[in-house]
């Protein structure tokens, strides 16, 4: 047999052609974001590199001002990292700086330059956001409008007469929900919130107020829903020398000489001083029109928004009408709402605020001016066009990335600063305040939630009201204490509660400090018995805390006990006292401690699609054991009790099934051992 030899056959290796299979080597930043509290002290930025780490590469980095300010809020930084071969991560650090002061959170840039040995990856750049550690107190609790129960449409019209007293219209339940009272529409209050008992509105109010207006003599113009519109003098009384027919208004605005102007939806009408039509004007007007939103210069000019015919021609946006009602100047506008709510809305004016120099600010649902961002608030110079130097969609709208595309401002408010106080509304009778200054920035010290529709007014001082409550103006400058749950970050001004469930233990709660932060303080705190009793089911405490300069918490621990006849909730409150330096107590400066028995599970049930009944299973149980189940709301302003069931357990669970969830609501469930 032939042997046939072996060959071995040898190629050459191109060993470039390997090399560029292996990933390029490439170092970019961890992600495009890093957060850091500003009391911290440094900030962590990790840089990352992939790919080909098999050989020595080296990036430069930098930090660039934004927001932030150097050796105000962070200690800018530069240099060189150097990645070894084999090593795939680094980072470096910036110094945050904590100050005093309640200047809301702050950024800065992060560049990634001159790689060498690699190339910039997906995040060359990024962004770290040094929090603000000073929280703001919003809500004033010294005003408390003695109004009851808000009911339905709240307050939906407020005026602010020259003594500071405050005339409010709406529709409020004052335990009145069967007859309808001319209280239940319309009442004034004392600058203090208490109702003013010399004022009483007449019987020919029989309906929700929808708006208000003072005259300059001091007359009340009322615009009712479904009624006409009334004129009262100062006392509340009907003013018998006033007659009109006009109906549904929902806006006022008066003029210099005394002329009113009506708009409601699309309809304008101007009245004279005794409520007859001003029959030339309004029917010029009227013919064709579609008036959105009226408002006055100071040099007495009239300016309506929308389409507006007269003489014959119909104008679409804003025109101006000299005193002898020609027509002085047209500001054409084309407002376009967001493209994703194209389908859902129509562009609509909202309001105008004549400036000085002529400027106007206009607001209202729209997304875009003449073809520009502007999230519904844009300032016109006095030609009508597009104030460029007025940056809100740059400058504050990248500070409010939950804010909607399809929110919508209703009235903005102008401060004498210059400031402007700006509601937002979203659906559902949601939406944010916020406070923007002369150039469109965002205020970061002035954010608070807002429930339209209801009405603003400032005060003298600078407050501001809000429906029923009054804002402080400067809040950053205002020293309070509140109580605060650990994982509040941004403790409201509202009740707080702490629920202990666990017996034998330590209830740990923290005080926040509001404001500024630059001086030392000191608040006293107590523990006071409510059902529950010192010493039977706490352990009493009182005592003082001292807060450093830029210290912005304390924390306190109250010992729970665990007495065997507890069968039911106790509570009682810890309260704030003796602020130190000026200071004052917030709203949540008392808190309310829920013991809760042994055995007790509360269930929070969401029942946004549920109509019926909800059944629950209440597990582990013992047998010949009872136990209760209770059912709550907190849709009704206070919680109230729905239902209180009781059952013995045959086995190791318990069915229990609440009938009063006929309707989409929230639930809240407690089952508890009620038996031996």
């Amino acid at each position: 047999m032939k042997t046939i030899p072996s060959i071995i056959l040898i190629a050459s290796l191109d060993l470039a052609a390997v090399h560029s299979c292996i990933a390029a080597s490439t170092i970019t930043f961890a992600d495009g974001y890093f957060w850091a509290n500003e009391e911290q002290g440094t900030a962590l930025v990790e840089m990352h590199r992939s790919g080909d780490t098999s050989s020595t590469a080296t990036i430069d980095y930098a930090t660039v001002e934004g927001t932030a300010k150097p050796v105000v809020d962070y200690i800018g930084t530069s240099g060189t990292l150097a990645f070894a071969p084999g090593e795939s991560s680094k980072h470096f650090s910036i110094t945050v700086l904590d100050n005093g002061w309640l200047d809301g959170d702050r950024t800065l840039s992060l560049r990634l330059s001159n790689p060498l040995g690699a190339t910039l990856g997906p995040y060359p750049s990024g962004t770290l956001r040094i929090a603000d550690n000073e929280v703001p107190l919003m809500v004033d609790r010294t005003f408390q409008p003695q109004i009851g129960e808000l009911f339905e449409d709240f307050i939906r019209a407020m005026v602010l007469q020259p003594d500071g007293r405050i005339i409010i219209g709406g529709y409020f339940d004052h335990d009145t929900n069967v007859i309808r009272l001319p209280q239940t529409f319309m009442m004034r209050l004392l600058p203090n919130g208490s109702r003013d008992s010399t004022f009483k509105a007449p019987p020919q109010l029989t309906n929700a107020v929808r708006a208000l207006a003072l005259q300059a003599d001091g007359k009340i113009l009322v615009a009712v829903d479904q009624g006409t519109l009334l004129r009262l003098n100062m006392d509340g009384s009907w003013d018998r020398g006033f007659r009109s027919d006009l109906a549904g208004s929902s806006s006022l605005v008066v003029q210099s000489d005394g002329k009113i102007i009506s708009v409601n939806g699309s309809a304008l009408v101007r009245l004279n001083n005794d409520g007859s039509l001003d029959m030339p004007f309004s029917k010029t007007v009227l013919a064709c029109s579609d008036v959105q939103t009226a408002a006055i210069q100071s040099d007495g000019k009239l300016i309506l928004g929308g389409v507006v015919c007269t003489a014959g021609k119909a104008y679409e946006g804003l025109v101006r009408f000299k005193r002898d009602d020609t027509v002085d100047a047209v500001f054409p506008l084309t407002l376009a709402v967001h493209p994703d709510r194209v389908r859902f809305d129509t562009p609509r004016l909202r309001s105008i605020v004549p400036l000085a120099g002529g400027k106007m600010l206009i607001s209202g649902r729209f997304y875009f001016v003449n073809g520009v961002i502007s999230p519904g608030i844009a300032r016109l110079n006095a030609d009508g066009s597009l104030d460029a130097s007025f940056r809100f969609s740059e400058l504050s709208f990248s500070w409010l990335p939950d804010l909607p595309s399809w929110g919508e401002v209703a009235s903005p408010i102008l401060q004498p600063d210059g400031k402007i106080l700006v509601p937002f509304e979203w659906e559902w009778y949601s939406g944010i305040l916020i406070r923007i200054n002369s150039n469109g920035s965002l205020d970061r010290e002035f954010r608070m939630p807002y429930r339209w529709p209801s009405p603003l007014v400032l005060q003298e001082n600078g407050n501001i009201l809000m429906g029923n409550l009054r804002l402080f103006g400067d809040p950053g400058r205002v020293k309070s204490f509140a109580w605060s749950h650990d994982w509040d970050s941004n403790p409201l001004d509202s009740p707080v509660r702490f629920n202990v469930a666990k017996q034998n233990t330590e209830l740990r709660v923290t005080v926040r400090r509001l404001g500024e932060s630059t001086e030392a303080v000191t608040v006293g705190y107590t523990a006071r018995a409510g059902t529950a009793q010192a010493g039977s089911n706490y352990l009493p405490q009182t005592g003082t805390l001292t807060f450093a300069p830029l210290e912005t918490t304390k924390t306190i621990t109250v010992p729970i006990l665990d007495p065997p006849s507890l069968k039911r909730e106790r509570s009682f409150s810890l309260v704030l006292s003796n602020a130190s330096n000026g200071g004052i107590l917030g709203v949540s400066s008392e808190a309310t401690v829920l013991i809760l028995p042994q055995q007790l599970l509360t269930l929070h049930y969401p029942t946004a699609s549920v109509s019926g009944p909800i059944r629950l299973t209440l597990a582990p149980t013992t047998p010949g054991v009872s136990y209760s189940l209770w059912a709550w709301t907190d849709l009704a302003v206070r919680w109230q009790s729905l239902s209180i069931q009781q059952k013995t357990a045959a086995g190791d669970t318990l069915e229990f099934e609440d009938t009063t969830a006929i309707r989409p609501a929230q639930r809240f469930y407690r089952a508890f051992r009620a038996g031996p």
